[in-house]
């Protein structure tokens, strides 16, 4: 779980052991929304999808369909004495 103690090695080292799951979640998802662009003849959908992973981190899943072109963005977020942080990973199936 990230917690606002964190110096940068151990966020990145949480984002990196959560990730692999997060990203399985994604791909899952754009397979969804994928089979739904091909029976809705949509030529563009976009998801945004709320996940909160093992490890306790809240991530955001956008995923967006484009004519047969996919983007998947995953970020996770949190607060800290700043506010509001955001670390996104891109992952482009094209």
């Amino acid at each position: 779980m990230i917690v606002p103690s964190m110096n940068s090695q151990e966020l990145i080292t949480e984002i990196l052991n959560d990730y692999p799951i997060v990203s399985r979640k994604s791909k899952f998802i754009s397979k969804k929304i994928r089979m739904e662009a091909i029976k809705t003849k949509n030529k563009y959908l976009s998801y945004i999808n709320l996940y909160k992973s093992k490890q306790n981190n809240d991530w955001l899943i956008l995923t967006n369909y484009n004519n047969r072109d996919h983007l998947i963005l995953n970020a996770v977020y949190f607060l800290n004495k700043n506010g509001i942080n955001a670390v996104v990973i891109q992952w482009d199936t094209s």
